[in-house]
Formats: C-alpha cells, structure tokens, sequence
C-alpha cells in the first residue's frame, strides 16, 4: 500500500480509500497501518461497530479520508449483511466547474408511453421477420425500436 500510496501523493491530492481491514492480527498490525496511513494524511473516521456477528461486535470496515478534510459518517444498518454499510458525507469538497458535463434525462410520462406504443404499433416490421440471418433480424429491430423510442422520449437537460 505505501507503493502505491507513494506513486499517486502529491500535495494536491486527497484521497478516500476505503477497506475491510480485519486480519491485521496484534494491534501492532494496526498501529503500523494508522502510521502508514497517517503518512500520507489519511485518517479512519469510523469509531462505530461495523460488522455484528453472532458472538462478536468489531469495526472492520472503515474509511481513511484527508485529515483537511471535514466530514460526517454514519452508520447503515441494512440487514442484508453481517456487515453495516457507512455514510460518509464530505463538507469540504470542491468541484471544478470546467469538468462538469450536462447530464441528461428522458420525458417519460403517460403521454410519450402511448406516443411509443402508438409508433411501435403502425410498424410493419417486415424488415424482420421477412429476414433469414439471426443478425440482420435483430439489427433491424434494434433500428426501428430506438428510433421509435428517440423520438417518443425526448432528452431534456436535468
């Protein structure tokens, strides 16, 4: 880790690295990661058990952030493991405007779903069935259906 660390740290780096960290054994292990990460001005933010077992209660899972930077993180119970998922929230965190792309979404609503279903419904669809090659078939379905849906649901700007 310190390799890898070492070859991506510059001054203006932050980093979030996140990790089951069990099996480090003797709280050696331990103090020899916090040191490594410290290094590099990381530090864990989970102070909370993240892995409930039958017999056991641990923190395992934690997430090492930029001590410069200004967090809150807790804890989410899912159910679905014996591991408890973390909420990291991140105050500080500056975005560069050039970077950013708009992003689009799609008008789906009850009007352009019966404008589609009208559309897919006046095609022919000779193209397809009256076609013997399995790729020719499918191309030309793929064709019509997405021209049909373009056309049917617009993109906006989210």
């Amino acid at each position: 880790m310190d390799n890898i660390l070492n070859s991506l740290h510059n001054y203006k780096s932050e980093f979030i690295i996140c990790g089951d960290v069990n099996n480090l054994g003797t709280n050696n292990r331990k103090k020899q990661l916090h040191n490594l990460l410290g290094t590099y001005n990381l530090t864990g933010t989970v102070y909370f058990p993240t892995r409930i077992a039958n017999n056991s209660i641990t923190l395992i899972d934690n997430i090492f952030v930029d001590n410069r930077t200004k967090y809150t993180i807790q804890p989410c119970i899912n159910g679905l493991s014996d591991h408890n998922a973390q909420l990291l929230t991140l105050s500080n965190v500056s975005i560069l405007n050039s970077n950013i792309k708009p992003s689009y979404i799609r008008n789906i609503n009850k009007n352009t779903i019966a404008e589609f279903q009208s559309q897919i419904s006046w095609e022919q669809w000779d193209n397809i069935f009256g076609n013997n090659d399995v790729n020719n078939m499918l191309n030309n379905f793929l064709n019509t259906y997405l021209r049909c849906y373009y056309s049917s649901f617009q993109k906006k700007s989210n």
